[in-house]
């Protein structure tokens, strides 16, 4: 479905001008680009070696007419397209993948051959989103430093090879930085879709040692599936932490029966409050101040802060007085003794330890990771302040890849002392789709990445705008601000006996919700699903889904649809791979790449929207990022963003 994009040797800023007041360029070429297009528009079956052909003929023949001929010339084939408004004759054009040059190569004459005329070389510099490039490679570079050490003056030098590849400028300026220093700790900004496994792939054919950190097994599998498990090595977070702390705790002597488990405990929040001893707080149950002291710790992992501060408190606390948040802060501090205290029980875990609590704490006790090589920390943006403890210390090459506007939290961490890179140039998205996708990332409150992302110039992705639901193809990427939404797509996709799957992610949070809904009815159990925990009645929330538009969810409900019609809805799921659409909520579209989006209208309407504003854009960001050829939007979708940023 991809298609290469056709340059009009002439820039848009020059159409536009013509098309609008009849300017008319002096440079010779802009005129033969504007004849072109003028054709175009009235040949719009034409094809792109056709055109090619009909820009060098006109470029070898219209140079020996007087000027003023051709201006007049070009007046007329306007004059025939009077009632086709500017925009029209562009979207024609891009319908057609045929687009305008960018201005420098109009200025720096790369529409020139050697014998001064046209040369279809142009279109090659006009596409210029990778390049060829060589890497000096040292073969017999080794990632141990003890083999570094040896001052051995027999030993030969390290031999060199070249190798080959191709990128974008970006990714070569970095390939060629990795690859002079392995040693160095290096920080990797880029956008979504800009090529980051594309430049693994060219350091791996390197031969040196690396080791790529995954932060779960769904990214390892990915990323394993395109490089390929024995190219190099690949280890999910939590293997690391674990075999850290395995080798953490062999080394030291300690009472430790086994490291701290990464564990969730069964114990109720009640019994967990009484045995650490924490009272309530200003009308709090001590229950609750459990939880908000759990909330208070996970803010506290995911900083870079030693100690526990009022700054990790949750937002609700904000108001509360002084010595009501040093309570809160003493607390935290002795939940934390007790999580970890070599005294606590061995045979039931009180507290739950998650990884990003085992990590903290290995981070502050001084545990390290061991030598693996350089590693190439994917995902980098959501890592916790545990791991950057960690990694700042690593003895070897570290990489890491992030991308603020795809983080999960709210800011995102560096390596000290490690030096910075970005990539910016996609090479997955068409520049066509990328005014959507600045827009949105306009409407963040910080700017996270102090350059623009740039589409590719090899391709063209075609926004296309809908006004029903109706108009969407049924084939692709289809995204949903609301569960309920897909739920009824879904049914109406099985219904039709279409090949449909769910991203798993995406299925777990329909499912939770649908059971929710189906307990609450019948048994009239308070939902589990946090978003939904509002509800105490089936009739609140058969209200709420006829507010936001899913009457028919409702009614569907009130006709018993029960666990046995969900079963059913995902048994009729097409095998993974073999579907022709894709579901999937907003906020799980990471790692995924479509040839076709489809953003679902819920997507835009405020009351959907399951978290904070800025993730909000991100998340429209990461979804509209995913696009390769086509990317569908509702048809106010530009007037829906600005209404969600300024309420």
């Amino acid at each position: 479905m991809s298609q290469q994009l056709y340059y009009l040797p002439v820039s848009r800023r020059v159409a536009e001008l013509f098309l609008s007041d009849g300017g008319v360029p002096d440079l010779f070429i802009e005129r033969v680009g504007l004849l072109s297009m003028l054709v175009v528009a009235s040949k719009p079956a034409m094809g792109h070696s056709a055109l090619g052909r009909l820009i060098v003929e006109a470029d070898a023949s219209l140079y020996k007419v007087d000027a003023n001929e051709v201006a007049q010339q070009l007046q007329e084939m306007k004059s025939e397209f009077s009632d086709m408004k500017p925009d029209e004759l562009m979207a024609s054009m891009a319908e057609q993948a045929i687009e305008f040059a960018p201005e420098d190569k109009i200025a720096d004459r790369s529409w020139c051959g050697g014998n001064g005329r046209y040369t279809p070389a142009f279109q090659d510099a006009c596409r210029d989103t990778l390049h060829e490039f060589e890497l000096a490679v040292d073969v017999g570079e080794e990632s141990d430093f003890s083999e570094l050490d040896n001052e051995d003056d027999s030993s030969e030098p390290p031999s060199r090879r070249w190798v080959k590849s191709s990128g974008t400028r970006d990714q070569i300026v970095v390939a060629k930085a990795f690859m002079a220093d392995p040693y160095e700790h290096f920080s990797l900004t880029a956008y979504a879709g800009t090529g980051k496994t594309h430049l693994i792939f060219a350091l791996a054919e390197g031969g040196r040692k690396y080791t790529h950190l995954a932060p779960s097994r769904a990214q390892q599998f990915a990323f394993q599936q395109r490089v390929g498990s024995s190219a190099i090595e690949s280890k999910t977070l939590f293997e690391l932490a674990i075999s850290i702390a395995n080798k953490f705790f062999q080394q030291r002597s300690t009472r430790w029966v086994k490291p701290p488990q990464i564990k969730d405990s069964n114990w109720p929040f009640v019994r967990q409050a009484e045995v650490a001893g924490i009272s309530g707080i200003e009308g709090a149950e001590p229950y609750q101040v459990l939880q908000d002291v759990f909330v208070t710790l996970r803010n506290w992992c995911h900083s870079h802060d030693e100690a526990i501060g009022h700054h990790h408190l949750p937002r609700k606390l904000k108001l509360i007085s002084l010595p009501s948040k040093n309570v809160y802060i003493g607390y935290a501090g002795r939940i934390w003794d007790l999580m970890f205290s070599i005294d606590g029980s061995k045979t039931e875990q009180i507290f739950s330890i998650k990884i990003y609590h085992l990590v903290k704490w290995l981070g502050l006790s001084g545990a390290s990771i061991p030598p693996l090589g350089t590693l190439l920390v994917d995902e980098a943006h959501d890592l916790s302040g545990g791991w950057y403890h960690m990694l700042s210390r690593y003895q070897q090459g570290l990489v890491t890849m992030s991308d603020p506007y795809q983080s999960i939290f709210s800011g995102v961490g560096d390596v000290e002392h490690a030096k910075t890179f970005r990539m910016t140039q996609s090479v997955r998205t068409g520049e066509q789709a990328m005014p959507f996708v600045r827009e949105v990332l306009g409407y963040h409150s910080e700017k996270l990445v102090a350059e623009p992302i740039i589409g590719s110039k090899d391709h063209i992705t075609r926004p296309k705008l809908y006004d029903k639901g109706s108009e969407l193809p049924e084939e692709g990427l289809r995204v949903y601000g609301s569960e309920w939404f897909m739920l009824e797509d879904a049914l109406r996709l099985k219904d039709a006996g279409a090949l449909f799957r769910f991203v798993p992610a995406s299925g777990d949070a329909l499912r939770s919700s649908v059971m929710d809904a189906i307990n609450l009815k019948k048994y009239r159990d308070r939902p589990k699903s946090y978003h939904l925990r509002t509800f105490t009645s089936w009739s609140e929330l058969a209200s709420h889904l006829s507010d936001i538009g899913c009457p028919k969810v409702a009614r569907l409900f009130e006709r018993g649809f029960d666990v046995e019609h969900l079963e059913a809805l995902f048994k009729a799921q097409s095998e993974e791979g073999e579907q022709r659409v894709l579901l999937g909520l907003l906020d799980h579209c990471k790692n995924l790449e479509y040839s076709t989006v489809m953003m679902s209208n819920c997507c835009f309407l405020d009351n959907f929207r399951r978290f904070e504003k800025d993730l909000f854009f991100r998340s429209v960001y990461v979804a509209m990022t995913r696009v390769h050829d086509e990317l569908w939007l509702p048809g106010d979708v530009m007037a829906r963003l600005s209404d969600i940023a300024n309420r």
